[in-house]
């Protein structure tokens, strides 16, 4: 399926075609009784699947010749069929195929059940008769879990036909009759437009760069631009807490292969492609999930932080998760760099045949037309820079010798590593990945760090990478104990996860003020007292130092201001408590 849209052209490979009914789109309102989806994957430079689904609506009327091909032969499920007899609903992936199923269900990955009918089929024949200049289009996402952003959807206005006695095959088969059809309801369309009706798309030739990262930027004006960049609740990279304690885990395991590479820039990122095909490529498992190796690429400085510290390189290594084809999920494993005196043995292999962009000479304004905003998530060109396309004109290295990915981390510790969920850091930032970060760095020397930094460019923008976004809740494995410096020259005060430090530290505070109040008592009092009536007959004797004891009340007054401070930020019940302390000390300091 070629498409012109927007001043650019995409191509879809089919994959498959899919029917729901009632329909999932809504005209003005108004339901159909079926709808077919026939979904195809972008052809593109990128590893990473973007898909396009022609929709097409079916309305009662005649016998429709395409649906007579195969309508006696359409097999049903028994989950389907119990989903009739009031079973709920299990959850599915994008095109239907369910993934877990409820508490009587199971995954049907494994059961689905397939007619004896095997074609031939010609698929163009659901098109006939059809007007294909007239259609919506917008983006969206796949219709069932895990509702991956990832798709261009385009509905053609006209209508075909099936019959009564077709549309009841049809909902025989399928099932969920309980349930009213297999469908989702229509969702909010939260400032998405839809084009080809009374608008029609921009032209996607945008001048807006992608560094240094602006929000808007990428939620609205650059290519590949998705509102969820600035919205998502799951997005990446994020910072990660210093961490004091790490859990001991199960390293991952990674059988990558040593395999042929394809070294290119393109325009984004530097980044060595995976050569051979499939499962050979190389395999990382985590916590019984299994994820097939694609690519690795690298940003400077990094794009995760830990304790707001960025690092100056990282790598991330792109997996697909296995049995996600269709609806594709990734993991991400990455990793740190450090300058170190000695180089690192891996990237030797590659330092010197990184390939440049013509427009290093172009200066920060050439750069920034050049290094435009069409790229996927992973750095794939997807729309054309100023006039012309990228996804051809990625910069493909002379290099072919044989890497092993497996040195990409020798040295490194993989027991010790932060995961959590979160998204592509480049638009259209789709919250669909797992992140696998370890927690050692890895060692690069100065001179190989320079030359992955001019090779990668954006120098203008600082390098290339997105800032950390809000965590939003989520939480990140990987680490018992965390802590935090609250102020410069004084004690770290440290707070584990779990249990919770804030009673003790709460106690500890209060023990420490009825210290000083008594020290106060004992001390203050008496010297008060006798400075006023120095003409008493009652004369006081001291033990020790009194000028010494005022100045150690003193210094520990100070750091106990110090510590309250830092107690004070720790949630609002405790900064209330911790101004009424604070201003007794200061009460005390005012009498010393």
């Amino acid at each position: 399926m070629i498409v012109n849209i927007g001043g650019e052209t995409k191509t879809y490979d089919l994959l498959q075609c899919h029917f729901h009914w009632g329909s999932e789109h809504s005209l003005s309102g108004q339901q159909q009784p079926l709808e077919i989806h026939c979904v195809h994957q972008q052809v593109s430079h990128s590893n990473v699947p973007r898909y396009g689904v022609l929709g097409i609506f079916f309305e009662l009327g005649a016998a429709n010749s395409f649906l007579s091909k195969f309508e006696s032969n359409l097999p049903t499920h028994e989950i389907a069929l119990r989903g009739r007899r009031l079973q709920g609903p299990g959850a599915s992936n994008l095109f239907g195929n369910p993934i877990e199923g409820a508490s009587t269900a199971r995954r049907l990955a494994a059961s689905t059940n397939s007619s004896s009918f095997v074609g031939p089929l010609d698929f163009k024949e659901v098109l006939s008769g059809l007007d294909l200049e007239h259609y919506w289009s917008y983006d969206g996402s796949f219709t069932t879990p895990p509702c991956t952003e990832a798709v261009d959807w385009y509905v053609l206005m006209a209508k075909s036909s099936a019959s009564q006695a077709q549309l009841d095959k049809f909902r025989t088969a399928m099932g969920w009759t309980q349930a009213g059809g297999n469908f989702r309801n229509p969702q909010p369309l939260s400032q998405r437009t839809i084009y080809g009706c009374l608008k029609l798309p921009q032209s996607t030739k945008s001048q807006h760069p992608w560094y240094p990262y602006q929000v808007d930027q990428w939620a609205i004006h650059v290519s590949g631009s998705n509102m969820i960049c600035k919205t998502g609740t799951f997005q990446s990279p994020i910072d990660f807490a210093q961490c004091i304690q790490p859990d001991m885990r199960a390293a991952p395991e990674i059988t990558w292969a040593k395999q042929k590479v394809t070294l290119l820039n393109n325009g984004h990122a530097i980044q060595i492609t995976a050569g051979n095909v499939g499962a050979s490529r190389g395999k990382m498992t985590v916590r019984k999930k299994t994820y097939t190796l694609l690519q690795c690429h690298w940003h400077w400085s990094s794009e995760h932080t830990v304790g707001k510290r960025q690092y100056p390189l990282e790598v991330h290594c792109v997996h697909q998760q296995d049995g996600t084809e269709e609806a594709p999920l990734y993991g991400v494993f990455g990793v740190f760099y450090e300058v170190s005196a000695v180089p690192n043995q891996f990237l030797t292999s590659i330092e010197d045949n990184l390939p440049q962009y013509s427009y290093r000479r172009l200066g920060a304004l050439g750069e920034a037309q050049q290094q435009a905003d069409g790229f996927d998530l992973f750095g794939h060109p997807m729309d054309s820079a100023p006039g012309r396309r990228v996804a051809a004109s990625s910069i493909v290295s002379t290099f072919s010798d044989p890497l092993n990915f497996q040195d990409l981390y020798n040295g490194v510790d993989l027991n010790h590593y932060w995961n959590y969920e979160g998204s592509f850091t480049t638009p259209p930032c789709t919250e669909a990945v797992d992140f696998y970060i370890m927690m050692e760095p890895a060692p690069i020397s100065q001179a190989q760090l320079a030359k992955f930094k001019a090779a990668i460019g954006w120098k203008s923008a600082a390098g290339n990478f997105r800032p950390p976004q809000p965590l939003a809740g989520r939480s990140v494995a990987g680490c018992r104990t965390v802590g935090s410096v609250s102020l410069p020259d004084t004690h770290t005060v440290k707070s584990a996860q779990c249990p919770d430090q804030t009673a003790p530290l709460v106690l500890q505070v209060i023990m420490t003020i009825l210290s000083v109040i008594i020290l106060a008592a004992i001390c203050l009092g008496p010297v008060r007292q006798s400075l006023a009536n120095s003409s008493s007959a009652r004369q006081m004797k001291f033990t020790g130092n009194v000028p010494a004891k005022v100045t150690q009340l003193k210094e520990d007054l100070k750091f106990l201001e110090l510590d309250l401070e830092t107690l004070k930020g720790t949630s609002e019940a405790n900064g209330r408590e911790m101004t009424k302390v604070q201003d007794l000390v200061k009460e005390i300091k005012m009498n010393t």
